[in-house]
């Protein structure tokens, strides 16, 4: 209860804290988004909750069963003249064989390893989702930024044309053909606004946090240079996913122990108190029995088949681990393509839209001095357009190619 109130204290903070940063108009960076919906998330709540109860379920383990207790009493229908058996009282504690419990705590220690590493998964799911819904917002953003800039650039072209139409320098179709560009960027601008609306809301839902916040996004990413880009230890040693397959090895070994332990017999040891009621000398007699049992396991194929079925369990968890390290691998050298692909396609795009905005500056001064087409100019621009797009695309591209790497190095 304790651990639910504080839960819920901080998720109340952090609210306070969003709304303030929604209210103030700062930009967040990747991290400061991590961090809320590391502490938000119920889905990672339930990981966590989950990784508590096994720790509970461990703490059970590996005592003594309860003892047994037994109490009988005789009513007798009529009266006896021989010694009567009144009530017995009886107490029985059973003793698994030497080393059985010690076996079976290892076992619920593993587990709790695993629901360990589970939670830790679902910590890196969560992380590597929250920079899949990231940088996507950020092509958004600047895709709007290059199309409103686009449409500055129309109005002041259509401007020159409509002077030079008047001026019978040039015709109306110019004028007419800038109109039609404007209109599909301001078509484009209204269709990236609405598409903003569900990626927000996508992405505070990850956070936990109310769906009408903006997602105040950083200016600008920065692509680092190719000679400074580490991609670390590929032998995914930290990587949850393959721990939790190893670990899953050792359980199933401990299970082993644990059967071979059930096949040994269980001993019991307990006392018996018995009182005697004898008419004849109106007094009463007791007793004290020991006690002793022993559970007898003659069904020996029984606890064999569950000993080999460890055993198969083991060389089935050794194959996945095996299938998941390839798979892993495999994924880790496609991921390091496409971050060396982004760089190579953000220095092409970065250099191309440089080049192209010159053009664009001469066809202008140009046309001004009726030496260039407005065709010219308009299928320049949209190229620019493109590049400059592009180029955003590829940083974003890069940095989702980083978080799949940070995914899979679980370094998220």
């Amino acid at each position: 209860m304790k651990k639910n109130l504080c839960i819920c204290k901080k998720q109340c903070l952090l609210a306070i804290v969003a709304l303030y940063w929604a209210f103030t108009g700062s930009a967040q960076t990747i991290d400061d988004y991590l961090q809320l919906a590391l502490n938000n998330n119920p889905g990672l709540h339930a990981a966590n909750f989950e990784s508590d109860a096994a720790m509970q379920r461990a703490a059970q383990a590996g005592v003594l069963p309860d003892p047994q207790a037994n109490a009988a009493f005789t009513i007798p229908f009529r009266r006896m003249d021989m010694p009567v058996n009144v009530a017995n009282v009886s107490a029985m504690q059973m003793f698994p064989w030497k080393g059985a419990l010690p076996a079976m705590k290892a076992v619920a220690d593993l587990r709790v390893e695993s629901s360990r590493l589970s939670a830790t998964e679902t910590r890196n799911v969560l992380a590597y989702k929250v920079k899949e819904a990231f940088y996507p917002l950020y092509v958004l953003q600047y895709s709007i930024r290059y199309q409103q800039q686009n449409k500055a650039l129309l109005e002041s072209l259509k401007n020159l044309a409509t002077s030079r139409f008047q001026n019978g320098l040039t015709g109306m179709t110019d004028v007419l053909r800038v109109d039609l560009m404007m209109t599909d960027a301001d078509t484009e601008i209204r269709l990236l606004q609405e598409k903003k609306t569900p990626m927000e809301f996508a992405f505070n839902r990850l956070l936990a946090r109310p769906d009408s916040l903006a997602v105040l996004l950083p200016d600008t990413l920065l692509m680092p240079a190719r000679d400074v880009v580490a991609i670390g230890d590929s032998s995914f040693s930290s990587n949850p996913k393959l721990q939790l397959l190893e670990n899953k090895i050792k359980i199933a070994a401990a299970e082993e122990k644990v059967a071979a332990f059930d096949q040994k017999p269980e001993f019991g040891a307990g006392l018996a108190l018995g009182l005697m009621r004898n008419p004849a000398r109106q007094m009463g007699m007791g007793m004290v029995m020991p006690m002793f049992s022993a559970s007898i396991p003659i069904r020996k194929e029984k606890y064999q088949a569950a000993i080999q079925e460890t055993r198969i369990m083991q060389m089935a968890y050794g194959e996945m681990k095996t299938d998941m390290a390839n798979m892993l691998a495999t994924e880790y050298a496609m991921t390091k393509y496409e971050m060396d692909r982004a760089i190579t396609e953000f220095e092409n795009n970065q250099a191309q839209a440089e080049k192209t905005q010159q053009i664009v500056r001469l066809l202008l001064n140009e046309y001004s001095n009726g030496k260039a087409s407005m065709d010219d100019i308009l299928s320049t621009q949209q190229q620019l357009l493109k590049y400059q797009i592009a180029a955003t695309m590829t940083v974003a591209d890069y940095y989702m190619a980083k978080s799949k790497m940070d995914y899979l190095l679980s370094k998220n």
